[in-house]
């Protein structure tokens, strides 16, 4: 799995749950492209 791999290789990938689960997210189907965007509206 490319997520072992990346385990294996970066040892500061494997030493930090944060980036592990956000790797995850980011991976996941439930993931909206919107995230950490803002809505900017113009208003005439």
């Amino acid at each position: 799995m490319e997520f072992d791999s990346l385990k294996q290789a970066n040892p500061n990938f494997k030493n930090n749950a944060a980036a592990q689960l956000s790797w995850l997210h980011k991976r996941s189907p439930n993931y909206e492209k919107a995230h950490l965007t803002y809505p900017i509206y113009r208003i005439l």
